[in-house]
């Protein structure tokens, strides 16, 4: 069994997730691709994802095959290796055999390899709080909106329901507030949230202690 890194070919892109974390375009084949790079973008200990970074060959039968795992995160010498694949494809053959190559691979380079599902990838609400979350990934916040936030927090106790923290934060225009606060969450340094919940109006908001 042999590797190779790879440069990614885009002639099968059919999706391309804008990550604020790698700083570029990520490349996906799939939809479900595409979902997963939301978990990557928000994962704290995930320090980056890099698509089809591997080339991994291994011998049957006689012939030489090629495995390309969708993703390798952290770096190609710290893992994990992910694949992404629909549960119906898990067990056929062709798939079974990449997945062994890639524990094989793994295992000699004292890493990881992870097969992520839709079961894994597309569980509500937690990937639909995540979509919700990232659109204002990119929002910029005043150091005045965030003093504010602090202190209306601090002087409930640290928490408070989302729309209580809304109507109460005046040093942003009105149009703007949803956006500051669901992007102080995103960034998982101020704010917290409950993402196994759907978010609503009646979330509660937690501030983060230092």
């Amino acid at each position: 069994m042999s590797e190779r890194l790879r440069n990614f070919s885009k002639k099968r892109v059919r999706y391309r997730f804008a990550s604020l974390k790698m700083g570029k375009l990520v490349h996906a084949e799939s939809s479900l691709e595409f979902d997963a790079c939301y978990h990557f973008e928000y994962a704290r200990d995930i320090v980056s994802f890099q698509e089809q970074r591997l080339k991994i060959e291994y011998e049957e039968n006689g012939e030489t095959h090629s495995h390309f795992p969708d993703f390798v995160l952290n770096g190609e010498d710290k893992g994990p290796i992910v694949e992404v694949k629909p549960s119906r494809h898990r067990k056929e053959d062709r798939n079974r055999r990449n997945f062994a190559a890639g524990i094989e691979y793994a295992k000699r380079k004292n890493m990881e390899y992870i097969v992520h599902t839709e079961e894994d990838i597309r569980r509500e609400p937690r990937l639909g709080n995540l979509k919700l979350l990232y659109r204002y990934a990119r929002h910029v916040i005043s150091l005045d909106a965030w003093f504010e936030v602090k202190k209306i927090l601090s002087e409930a106790g640290g928490t408070m329901q989302l729309n209580e923290l809304e109507s109460l934060l005046t040093s942003v225009d009105n149009r703007q507030r949803i956006a500051c606060i669901y992007s102080l969450i995103w960034r998982q340094k101020h704010l917290s949230i409950d993402l196994e919940q759907p978010i609503t109006k009646k979330t509660v908001v937690a501030l983060i202690s230092p």
